[in-house]
């Protein structure tokens, strides 16, 4: 069974074409994909809830569909890849990973992953150092390696590391697989079959519907439908005094808690915004070289959460399915006897069954959707407990 991790947001051509890919490379009889659920790792809610987006998934072929956690969806690179691989390991049943890379060199990935989990003490010094002067922790990574850094500049690339660094302290018997990316991961342009999901997402905005030719024509119809109802698109702007209120509501010690903010960030956050009449502004206030875009805003949609993140490397505490595909019904009994982990199919009915900490983590999702769904235009749809009651997406 081939593994793959996603956000699917949206589901567009270059998924199509590195799931067909991914299969080819494998041979497998099945593919499983781990999601993002209703926010995702840029630190923004998804275009379209995580049900839309499986069940779009499963109609382009992908057999089950399983949740990330939003501890680890909000998580940076390294946490975000150990919480997707960890889970996909601990099915018992998932043999490859296949994952799209800037370079599509999966020997030089392994090398740069091998390089990282064994740093000496000099190395990490640098890193510090240049931690310290502002960059980034890939760029100080890539600045203390020097002629040896490898590929260490690509969002995609970055992750494969974190892939293969988590196999690695995992033992895990999973062979990865690396497919060249075609498009970069923030391209802006919107032309032909192949675009990134930032020009999508971008072009679904502006109202250039060049966007429906990058993505299947029943994802594409998944969508437009969704925009209808009033369940998309959403838009973190739509979620901002939330946030922001979350923000101001925090101390800086409650701040200091939450997964990336250390060295003092809290003190710079708490100002910022009180500061702020929009969380775009508060952004602008609190940005700087060391403290990225995509950091402040998973901080911000964790401290809208109240998430205080998944600690450092932590193993996740169950497996949630979200939906599959009837032909792939064997795949979930073959699930269900090998995980190693409690298989959720009924969230609200198994709640109770779960050890406290995961329960936690368990109603940290149950929240995510509850404040995603404030962000609908349509006043039904706003209710929460989705997760109590929505049903396993199951296509025929």
């Amino acid at each position: 069974m081939t593994g793959i991790v996603a956000e699917y947001n949206p589901f567009h051509n270059g998924h199509l074409y590195h799931l067909e890919l991914g299969r080819t490379l494998t041979d497998a009889d099945y593919t499983v994909a781990i999601m993002s659920g209703n926010f995702v790792q840029r630190g923004e809610p998804a275009l379209v809830d995580k049900w839309l987006r499986a069940k779009m998934a499963l109609e382009q072929g992908v057999d089950l569909v399983l949740e990330l956690p939003v501890g680890y969806a909000l998580a940076p690179a390294e946490d975000f890849a150990y919480g997707a691989i960890a889970t996909l390991d601990a099915c018992g049943v998932v043999t490859d990973l296949v994952f799209g890379s800037e370079c599509g060199d999966l020997g030089s990935l392994q090398v740069t992953a091998q390089r990282a989990l064994n740093e000496n003490e000099q190395e990490r010094a640098t890193i510090r150092r240049y931690l310290d002067e502002g960059l980034s922790h890939p760029q100080a990574r890539a600045m203390a390696y020097g002629d040896d850094a490898g590929p260490l500049a690509s969002p995609n690339d970055i992750l494969g590391v974190e892939y293969l660094k988590a196999l690695t302290r995992l033992k895990s018997p999973i062979r990865p697989h690396t497919i060249l990316r075609t498009k970069g991961y923030h391209d802006p342009a919107l032309h032909g079959a192949i675009a990134s999901a930032t020009a999508i997402r971008r072009g679904i905005d502006t109202g250039d519907d060049a966007w429906r030719t990058a993505m299947p024509k029943a994802a594409a119809a998944r969508i437009a439908s969704a925009w209808r109802r009033g369940d998309s698109p959403m838009r973190t702007q739509v979620l901002s005094t939330l946030a922001l209120g979350a923000l101001r509501r925090c101390s800086p010690e409650e701040l200091s808690k939450i997964g990336e903010v250390t060295e003092g960030l809290e003190n710079r956050i708490a100002r910022s915004a009180v500061q702020a009449d929009t969380l775009a502004e508060f952004y602008a206030l609190c940005k700087t070289r060391r403290y990225p875009l995509s950091r402040l805003r998973r901080i911000a949609m964790k401290s809208m959460l109240g998430i205080h993140g998944v600690s450092h490397l932590t193993p996740p505490a169950y497996i949630r399915v979200l939906g599959l595909r009837t032909d792939a019904a064997p795949l979930l009994k073959c699930l269900q006897e090998n995980a190693r982990l409690p298989i959720i199919t009924q969230p609200g009915r198994q709640l109770g069954t779960l050890p406290y900490p995961a329960q936690v983590r368990l109603r940290q999702d149950f929240r995510a959707s509850d404040l995603y769904a404030l962000g609908l235009t349509s006043l039904p749809n706003r209710k929460g407990g989705r997760d109590y009651t929505q049903p396993l997406v199951i296509l025929k």
